[in-house]
């Protein structure tokens, strides 16, 4: 498990309010924390499908548990994220890549954001000329099942 000690920064996209984080590792990490506005399903997806890629051969960041110590849950609380447990999940961050943009009309009430999301996803795949484009999108995301 990674502990991280330090917020960088928080990212100001993504419906799950993701933070950039350094842990003791040495790496910087994307972490989902406990908490969130989406839940704790954002956490098991993260570390689900990341740890599936891996079992796949499929290239993606390394996934980890993570353990948020006091002072990183102390920065967190000031910038308003409400961190409900020291534990999260952590993408190892990787420069240069960007998070997918949330659908027209964004996360909004959750009304018709399953189909909206769908067809957002599909609309971006033909034209991906690299697989980055779709880093931070798990296959497990924005489903209700």
């Amino acid at each position: 498990m990674v502990i991280c000690n330090k917020i960088i920064e928080l990212i100001p996209k993504g419906a799950s309010r993701p933070v950039h984080a350094m842990g003791n590792d040495g790496q910087s990490w994307v972490v989902k924390v406990h908490g969130n506005p989406q839940g704790t399903k954002v956490l098991f997806n993260e570390l689900i499908s990341g740890r599936l890629a891996c079992l796949l051969g499929i290239s993606w960041p390394p996934v980890s548990p993570i353990e948020l110590t006091g002072s990183a849950i102390d920065a967190l609380n000031s910038h308003g994220v409400t961190v409900q447990s020291p534990f999260g999940v952590g993408i190892q961050f990787i420069p240069g890549l960007q998070p997918v943009p949330m659908p027209p009309g964004g996360y909004g009430d959750r009304t018709n954001f399953d189909e909206r999301n769908r067809q957002h996803l599909s609309n971006l795949i033909p034209d991906v000329s690299h697989c980055s484009a779709l880093y931070g999108k798990c296959v497990f995301d924005n489903s209700n099942g």
